[in-house]
């Protein structure tokens, strides 16, 4: 009877144990299939990838967050199969899709580390070039206010002080707003390498800034021209009284033939030297690059100077006028090859040439 009783307890224990491995087995395979699954899933998951950095790394924080996971899951399956382990042929195919499994997840952890660091140069980029457009941004609003507050350029004002004051401060915001042009286009470089979403925003953001400078480079480029023909026209006119004054203008004998103003008359080809003669004026203060073209008309006995594009005209005798081009030659006694002159004074360097009179 003891026996017996022997037996059924082992054959009870028996059908515990194979019942325990059975739902072990079950559990085993279950986590095969997910594993596999997962696998597939994260293989495929290139083409759900987001189009900005920042929602990159929030889908990247939930993939690493899951594959650590299915680290652990696959961890407890490696065990499983320990423990079921044995020789036989069905065995052999499950630890075969098991390596499989194994294989395509280190591939897997390891293609997250890289992405992962990726992504952290791609967020220390992005936000490097949010901070750079803000401050850009910034620096528009300032140069915008600063423009809006510029003293229009009055044509009436005679004080050179003043106007040359209003062009130093034209100049330094042109000096500016090329500096924040420069920015931009280093930050839409710089913006190249981030994804299709975040040069897509940039890119739009970046041409609302650069239509903001351009509106107001034309406000002050409008000032600057402005400006710029009125400090000609006061220099030409101060340097005209400065010749009136002049004790050359009354010293007849630094003419050749004693030719005085009063008795000057131009005749015949001689009349034709100042039709035509051109003056270009380039100016070596305040950095300006801008070349402003004036103009001599004979009329009579007197030469009509005056700026092009502008209603300023000042008259000189031509005696007056040969004397301010640094000549003391009378104009009969002038060459074609004595054309060309250049007289240089403490400002301006002017380039005299001859365009040509039949």
């Amino acid at each position: 009877m003891e026996k017996w009783n022997h037996l059924q307890t082992l054959a009870h224990e028996k059908d515990e144990h194979l019942k325990e491995n059975r739902i072990t087995w079950k559990q085993f395979k279950r986590q095969l299939e997910e594993l596999e699954q997962a696998a597939t899933h994260f293989t495929n998951v290139d083409t759900l990838l987001p189009r900005t950095v920042y929602s990159k790394a929030d889908a990247h924080r939930d993939q690493v967050q899951r594959l650590d996971e299915i680290k652990s899951l696959l961890q407890l399956t490696i065990e499983l199969a320990d423990q079921l382990g044995d020789s036989t042929s069905e065995w052999l195919l499950v630890d075969r899709r098991l390596q499989s499994i194994k294989e395509g997840f280190e591939f897997l952890f390891a293609r997250s580390n890289r992405e992962h660091r990726e992504l952290k140069t791609n967020l220390f980029q992005a936000e490097d070039i949010k901070h750079a457009m803000l401050e850009i941004n910034s620096q528009l609003d300032h140069l915008e206010t600063l423009t809006h507050s510029l003293e229009p350029v009055d044509e009436r004002e005679s004080n050179l002080g003043i106007n040359r004051t209003k062009l130093h401060r034209f100049i330094r915001i042109h000096d500016d707003l090329e500096i924040v042009n420069e920015r931009l286009i280093n930050v839409n470089d710089r913006s190249k390498c981030l994804l299709s979403g975040d040069q897509l925003r940039i890119a739009n953001d970046l041409k609302l800034m650069l239509d903001r400078l351009n509106s107001i480079k034309r406000i002050i480029r409008i000032y600057l021209e402005r400006l710029e023909k009125l400090l000609a026209a006061n220099d030409l006119h101060e340097s005209f009284s400065s010749i009136n004054h002049s004790p050359i203008r009354t010293s007849n004998g630094n003419l050749q033939g004693n030719v005085t103003s009063d008795q000057f008359e131009v005749h015949g080809a001689e009349s034709d030297f100042f039709e035509g003669l051109r003056v270009q004026v380039s100016t070596s203060m305040c950095n300006c690059t801008r070349t402003p073209t004036y103009f001599a008309t004979m009329s009579g006995k007197w030469v009509h100077w005056g700026l092009l594009g502008t209603s300023a005209i000042h008259t000189l005798t031509p005696t007056e006028f040969i004397i301010y081009l640094g000549h003391v030659l009378s104009p009969c006694q002038m060459s074609e090859q004595e054309l060309l002159t250049e007289v240089i004074n403490e400002n301006y360097r002017w380039q005299l040439d001859w365009i040509g009179i039949d």
